[in-house]
């Protein structure tokens, strides 16, 4: 083919959450652009790619474009501050993982979106709380009014004041800033609009393959307003703390306060579904808000400017307030814990049942072992977990690393202060009194931190397969727990700490004999001829390779771990608090029992933990805007959690997905109607999914796919999507795109990939273990899945004899690639590099499955 012949068949290759550059997609290091914009790129290869000549056929050309999304979520320095956004995130991801039903709004459905989103609420109301008690409680309240914690921080005693009011006024400033941001970032329904107009959802829970569901979030715009109100509510009801102290018509303004976050609770529960929502004409949102959500907001910014007006006025004279904590400090922490219990472990286990139980959810979980729902259809409850976790830990870090900066943080001030002011004293550690609640999850923390560390060497042997050294590992884990809680109770077991050490060696020399002993080395040999055998060396590192990259399919017992140890934090954190709130009469009895109970070193095992855990944060958002490579790091964990549109929580990254998945598929519908006889779209990784969602998409907007083909490749369309998000990209999505596609869509993979793995064929029982593969199933085909190889160009001799040719093996649609290519070294060339998860496109194979499949679209051959 010549440059000024009419091209036939094009490629589009969309890379994964790493951001593949083009030049690397390509092969070429001056791709010319094509099609896009500065964020969504389309480039092509200046030179046609040609495929060898392989079994009699002539060599094949084709036009090459990549289509690179990366600068949605990698590209500025300010991702990084996503990161203290990552707990709602998660809880917005974990809405997709519940198992819905497809066409219709059923109470289980409406019933687990208001518990997600009241919980989101009250994630939000947690960051709020801790910012303004950081900087209301300790610093203007504790810290400022003290002449010696002045004097050991100086720059506090440049910027505030002697009066009491103007300190409220300053120390007002971080968290109003917080709600700023949550109204400024919440306005951004996408990060970069997708293509198209607003258009009613096809379906009231979403569907994957509609445009209308990429295109916007119609209830991010009301969940944005009413989070912005609770914030500024909150706010108003804690400078309602100060009031008391001096005005006796504090409860007349904690009334006020009540009902309007009642209101907001009732809106975002029960708020408008997106059917109901049209386009904003002003567009001053995606969606227009209703009637009633505007004036509700308004009312809540007065409320907050009021209650400071009010605060900052009554008390702009005073040098002096009782410096004991607030109680309104020390309210709001304990219901916050009492509601993330009820919402986490009442009606999340309450929701989840009700839908693992319904129609929806039984058809769901009746599917192959490979697709079936990860943690029994109870995923959206281990997210959420795990997302209640972190919130709570970033929320507890801040005030324990504040204090820590400040001044010693205690439980009781005792006459310290006193002495200390009286004397002017320099050499005193100025003691910040945290309030209960804090103490209290420290120990939570201290207990959970002790419990992971000593259950990762049996979660570490689970992992890896080795259940003998698992079981071992649990026993010396169970008896260091006893061993730890008779040292910290003050009793002695002299048999706890020599059994776990023995249980603990018994495993490590378990795990030691049972490692190489699984079949993969000689399974992985064998992938090479016997005349050429592999060096022993690259056997052994293949192999071992193999076997962690095999533990994706249990990547989820970590998260498991998280969430149960989540729960149960979440849970004794919440019991403690309802006591100290609604029983009065048992709170002294109580916190004397707690202060028994809590061992020291525990408690300050969490402090060091929950400020470790904010230090590590913003340790890692520093480096992260300093340094390119760790903040592309970053941006993969946002495509992981912002593909999704924002139903649950709006104040999380906004979402890529949609941009990504509606430029795919417009540019493949304008390549196969204008340009190309055969396109064949190219997804690695994350792409993969984004190819999956845009085929969906055009087959739904009516496009026919009769010219095109799909190629995915390190794809995570078996193990990872369909298992976490069953309802959107499950078993009956996938089985609907390869219809749809009329079998015309093959997968490749590696064992060596840690992210991919097979998508098309499957166990027909049992674990998904190289060695199996003879018993394997797929999708339905004409006739029993057909196995064989696939060649990259014919035998030939070289120099010094035949030279061996690159080569993959195919079982159905599924072909999988030696890794690495050639596992010995010849003459002509050294052995090939492992390459795992990456350059997919230099192995020659994928040239020879990509050109077959674009025949195979043009009707020029039956299969592979």
């Amino acid at each position: 083919m010549t440059g000024s012949q009419a091209p036939v068949v094009v490629e589009l290759r969309v890379h994964g959450v790493h951001g593949t550059p083009p030049e690397v997609m390509l092969g070429d290091p001056e791709p010319r652009r094509v099609a896009g914009d500065d964020m969504a790129r389309f480039f092509r290869r200046r030179r046609l790619l040609a495929t060898p000549p392989v079994g009699g056929t002539a060599r094949r050309w084709r036009i090459v474009e990549a289509f690179h999304w990366g600068r949605f979520t990698s590209g500025s320095p300010s991702r990084a501050l996503w990161l203290a956004l990552a707990p709602f995130a998660l809880l917005n991801l974990s809405r997709y993982a519940l198992l819905l039903p497809g066409g219709k709004r059923t109470g289980g459905a409406r019933f687990a979106d208001a518990v997600l989103r009241l919980l989101g609420l009250v994630l939000t109301s947690m960051l709020v709380t801790n910012v303004a008690y950081v900087s209301l409680e300790i610093v203007m309240h504790q810290c400022a009014a003290s002449v010696v914690c002045l004097q050991d921080n100086p720059w506090l005693a440049k910027v505030t004041s002697a009066e009491v009011g103007p300190r409220l006024l300053l120390g007002a400033a971080p968290p109003v800033a917080v709600v700023l941001l949550f109204w400024w970032f919440g306005r951004q329904s996408f990060l970069y609009e997708p293509r198209g107009t607003l258009r009613a959802w096809a379906s009231p829970n979403g569907t994957f393959g509609d445009a209308a569901f990429w295109h916007t979030s119609p209830k991010a715009p009301t969940l944005r307003a009413m989070h912005v109100a609770a914030s500024c509510t909150v706010l108003g009801l804690l400078f309602n703390a100060f009031l008391a102290l001096k005005d006796g018509l504090h409860l007349v303004v904690l009334g006020v306060g009540s009902a309007l976050l009642l209101a907001v609770l009732v809106v975002v529960a029960w708020g408008p579904e997106p059917k109901n929502l049209k386009a904003d004409p002003r567009g001053r949102d995606a969606v227009e808000l209703p009637v009633f959500v505007t004036p509700l907001r308004w009312l809540c910014a007065a409320y907050l400017l009021g209650t400071g007006a009010w605060t900052t006025a009554a008390l702009w004279s005073e040098t002096h307030l009782d410096p004991a904590p607030l109680a309104g400090f020390e309210a709001a922490p304990r219901i916050e814990a009492v509601s993330a219990m009820v919402l986490l472990l009442i009606g999340l286990t309450i929701a989840c049942a009700w839908l693992r139980v319904s129609s929806a959810g039984k058809r769901l979980m009746a599917t192959e072992d490979a697709f079936r729902p990860l943690w029994k259809g109870w995923g959206t409850w281990v997210l959420a977990a795990v997302a209640t976790l972190l919130a709570a830990g970033f929320s507890g870090g801040l005030a324990f690393r504040v204090a820590d900066l400040l001044g010693k943080p205690v439980r009781t001030r005792g006459d310290v202060p006193d002495v200390a002011e009286a004397c002017g004293c320099r050499d005193v550690e100025w003691p910040i009194q945290l309030g209960v609640s804090y103490w209290t999850s420290a120990w939570l923390w201290g207990v959970f931190a002790i419990g992971l560390l000593l259950f990762l060497l049996p979660l570490a042997a689970a992992l890896g397969g080795q259940r003998r050294a698992a079981a071992l590992f649990l026993g010396g884990a169970a008896f260091g727990a006893a061993a730890l809680a008779f040292f910290w109770t003050g009793r002695t077991w002299p048999p706890a700490l020599p059994t776990a050490g023995l249980l603990f060696a018994a495993g490590g020399v378990a795990w030691w004999r049972g490692w190489g002993h699984d079949g993969l080395a000689e399974r992985a040999a064998a992938d090479y001829p016997a005349d050429v055998p592999p060096d022993p060396r690259v056997v052994r590192r293949v192999s071992t390779v193999w076997r962690l990259a095999l533990t994706k399919y249990r990547y989820h017992w970590g998260l498991t771990v998280l969430a149960v140890g989540g729960g149960v934090l979440v849970g004794l954190a919440g019991v403690v608090a309802l006591l100290r709130t609604f029983v009065v009469s048992w709170r002294d009895e109580l916190d004397s029992a707690l202060e028994h109970v809590e061992s020291p070193q525990l408690t300050t095992i969490g402090a060091w933990v929950l400020a470790g855990l904010l230090s590590a944060l913003l340790l890692l958002g520093l480096r992260s805007w300093q340094g390119a490579k760790l903040r592309t790091a970053v941006g993969v964990v946002w495509d992981l959690l912002a593909f999704w549109p924002r139903l649950v929580h709006p104040i999380c990254p906004p979402p890529y997905g949609g941009r990504a998945v509606l430029e795919t598929a417009h540019r493949a519908k304008y390549l196969g109607e204008n340009v190309a006889d055969a396109v064949v779209l190219s997804g690695h990784s994350q792409g993969s999914v984004v190819c999956a969602a845009a085929l969906s998409v055009l087959r739904r907007e009516g496009t026919s796919l009769r010219k095109i083909g799909f190629v995915s490749y390190g794809s995570q369309l078996q193990w990872a999507y369909p298992r976490v998000f069953p309802a959107y990209l499950g078993y009956e999505r996938i089985e609907r795109v390869w219809s749809e596609l009329d079998q015309r869509w093959y997968n490749v993979f590696r064992w060596t990939d840690p992210l991919g793995g097979p998508v098309l064929t499957w166990p027909a029982t049992g674990r998904t273990w190289p060695a199996d593969e003879v018993r394997w199933t797929g999708f339905p085909t004409p006739g029993p899945l057909e196995s064989g190889v696939v060649v990259a160009g014919e035998p030939h001799e070289g120099e010094n004899g035949a030279v061996e040719t690159a080569m993959a093996f195919r079982l159905g649609h599924d072909i999988r690639l030696r890794d690495p290519e050639f596992a010995a070294d010849h003459d002509d060339r050294p052995k090939s590099p492992l390459r795992g998860h990456s350059a997919y496109y230099d192995d020659p194979v994928f040239d020879v499955v990509v050109a077959n499949l674009a025949d195979v679209i043009r009707g020029r051959r039956a299969g592979m």
